[in-house]
């Protein structure tokens, strides 16, 4: 994207904010960063998880995949919630504990 696009992007969407283009810049990359480093925790959580499983060490790959869900539920991102659930079903189902692989 070169600035002119920036521009256009700016005047089409912002238009009713007040402040700088400098300013309403900020406030975006703000916005995004802070999306980002929530969904970057999910998925280090979840890799993190992963290998637990992967290693035979289940109870931190459970502890990794429920704070993965917990931060997937807290910000609506119901695509990581179904995942997160799956993946906990999986773990479980490994363990040949299937009570709570079918809650």
């Amino acid at each position: 994207m070169n600035t002119t696009d920036l521009d256009e992007l700016l005047n089409a969407v912002l238009p009713t904010m007040e402040g700088s283009r400098a300013e309403l810049l900020q406030q975006i990359i703000t916005e995004l960063g802070s999306r980002a480093e929530w969904k970057a925790e999910a998925l280090l959580n979840m890799v993190r998880g992963y290998e637990a499983a992967t290693t035979m060490h289940f109870p931190q790959a459970l502890d990794d995949m429920q704070r993965a869900l917990s931060l997937f539920k807290e910000h609506g991102h119901g695509l990581g919630v179904a995942y997160s659930l799956k993946n906990i079903g999986d773990i479980y189902t490994t363990m040949n504990d299937y009570s709570p692989a079918l809650d």
